[in-house]
């Protein structure tokens, strides 16, 4: 479903002539009210956005029932599921996983107008193309990286917030209201929801604007990684704090006094890639975690029967994420391999299970 939502907006266009066709046909008498609606609609396709009338249009165009349509918008909080995850520090993050009929609504909204707005080139998080080993990659090189920590990020972003970035989009405030609980939950952008990520990139727009002008202006490099800001240069200082502190402000956000990390030397670590020595590495803890846990997997080589086939589906997605980050490193590629030998032998067996009494013959 997704992909076809994507499909659908990447060809999407407004075809005005085709608009004012229908009104003719359907409401000749009211010329004023087709003018009016006829600008709005121009506007709209000017910025290749649907045009959206009000509630129950925009409830027809995301395939819902007025009851759905109501039910979502007037209580969208009793249209998710919780669920906790571990952070690297070793607290919990809270995601927050929306119905499947509000999935499909965020995932409609994020496609045909959120992910109209453009990506500021310094934000590295949602955004394709980059990652968090683009945003680490900014600052090789330099002497010195202050990392920040923006708090309670998507808590933060408040539904008045998101309601101004559909009505700045064009909507009328009835509409961006609607659309905005679509994309919130108890009064602010969650986590995990569809349209959350983009929403938190077009929330920081003009933030990263600000700091990268900033950053030009001192000599350092600057980068945004969702919630992670880093600066780097020949030196950072308390002055680069305060700018950062000053930025956030002016989009109500706050900085995290217990995340602000001054690196150094060679130990350097952005967004969980270590680039002290020049170069991206995993960090040598993980390095040697990812090694352990993959030496127990191929040590069953031989007797595939105890593999366990969810477990080398990790192995083998955190080794491809180990080569992403050091593409020219042979031991990764070599233990990549083996992994891939230990799935094919899995995938034959299971097949020749499967096939025991010749159904397939």
């Amino acid at each position: 479903m997704t992909d076809s939502i994507r499909t659908i907006a990447s060809n999407f266009q407004v075809d005005v002539r085709q608009w004012q066709s229908f009104f003719e046909e359907n409401g000749s008498r009211r010329k004023r009210l087709i003018a009016g609606y006829l600008h709005f609609i121009e506007e709209m396709a000017s910025r290749g956005l649907p045009p959206i009338f009000e509630g129950s249009h925009l409830g027809k165009l995301l395939g819902t029932t007025p009851v759905e349509f109501g039910r979502l918008t007037s209580a969208p909080e009793h249209h998710y599921r919780s669920f906790t995850i571990p952070k690297r520090s070793g607290d919990e993050r809270t995601i927050l996983a929306p119905t499947p009929l509000l999935l499909h609504c965020q995932r409609w909204v994020d496609a045909f107008i959120l992910r109209k707005f453009p990506t500021h080139s310094a934000a590295h998080g949602y955004v394709v193309g980059r990652s968090n080993i683009t945003n680490a990659r900014v600052h090789i090189g330099n002497a010195q990286i202050l990392c920040l920590d923006i708090a309670n990020f998507f808590e933060s972003v408040g539904v008045k917030k998101i309601t101004e970035i559909f009505y700045e989009a064009g909507y009328p405030p009835n509409v961006a209201f609607l659309l905005a609980r679509l994309c919130s939950y108890m009064g602010h952008l969650p986590q995990g929801g569809a349209s959350s990520p983009q929403l938190s990139n077009i929330v920081m727009r003009d933030f990263d604007a600000t700091m990268q002008t900033f950053a030009e202006k001192r000599g350092l490099r600057f980068s945004r990684y969702v919630d992670d800001i880093a600066l780097s240069g020949d030196r950072v200082s308390d002055q680069d704090i305060q700018a950062v502190e000053e930025a956030l402000e002016e989009t109500g956000l706050t900085l995290n006094p217990h995340k602000i990390r001054f690196q150094r030397g060679r130990k350097k670590i952005v967004t969980g890639i270590s680039i002290g020595s020049g170069r991206m590495l995993l960090p040598r803890e993980l390095r040697r975690r990812f090694r352990n846990q993959a030496f127990l997997a191929l040590k069953n080589l031989a007797d595939a029967v105890d593999a366990d086939p969810i477990a080398l589906e990790r192995h083998l997605g955190r080794f491809a994420y180990w080569k992403s980050v050091e593409p020219d490193n042979k031991r990764v590629q070599m233990v990549f391999d083996r992994l891939n030998e230990l799935k094919n032998i899995l995938v034959k067996r299971d097949t020749s299970l499967s096939d025991k009494d010749g159904f397939l013959s």
